[in-house]
This record gives C-alpha cells, structure tokens and sequence, in this order.
C-alpha cells in the first residue's frame, strides 16, 4: 500500500496496536481492493492484494454476536459491531457521511486517518 495518511495509519497499527476484523469486513476489503478505480491511490491489483493478504495475517480476528443498526448506511453497521465486541479503542475510517457523524460510537472514537495519525501517530 502507498504511504498516504490510511499508509501511515495502518503501518503505526501494525506496528503498535492491534488491528481488528471480522470474516464481514475482510470480505468487505478484498471486494473493495479488487476494484481497478484503487489502482491510482493503492497501487497495482497485485499490491492491493498482498496488503489484504498480509492483513489477513496479522489482524485479530473477531467472532462478532452483536447486531448493531446504527448507521444511516446499513453496510456499515458490521464496522460498529466489530468495534464494540472487539472493545476498540478506536474506529478509523474514511466514510465523512455515514460513520464519522457517529463520533463516539458507544465510547468508542470514530476519527479519519488524518485525525487518527494527528493523535496518535505525529508526536
């Protein structure tokens, strides 16, 4: 993946943290990473691939129980479900109309990778 914000973002998680998933949102990845209008901000198809498959690697896989229907996009909901049985501490995302109007969700700070990176990563 290119060094952008969402490069930076997911390298410090890697590096320091914890990233969560679930068999919904990896599903949901690799759709969208298999999309050739990524090709210009994510690199090549095989790129794109080998960083879902590297996340498929290292991410903390989440059984998710709850049902959450808090979105105005219901295809997100599975993200917020995910935060909240994964105990996130935080959810980053790029969505500005349906899921960070929902800063905080249950607690849970949502930030966009520009926030995220503010915060945690340039100090």
């Amino acid at each position: 993946m290119r060094h952008g914000t969402i490069g930076r973002a997911v390298e410090f998680v890697l590096d320091n943290g914890i990233l969560l998933a679930s068999s919904d949102t990896l599903a949901e990845l690799t759709e969208k990473m298999t999309n050739s209008g990524f090709a210009k901000r994510y690199g090549t198809e095989m790129e794109r691939m080998q960083f879902v498959e590297r996340l498929r690697q290292v991410v903390t896989l989440v059984s998710v129980v709850s049902v959450v229907q808090a979105s105005r996009d219901p295809d997100d909901d599975k993200f917020l479900a995910l935060a909240r049985d994964g105990r996130a501490d935080c959810i980053v995302t790029g969505d500005k109309r349906d899921l960070l109007p929902l800063h905080p969700f249950q607690g849970i700070p949502i930030l966009s990778a520009a926030d995220f990176v503010a915060q945690f990563v340039v100090r």
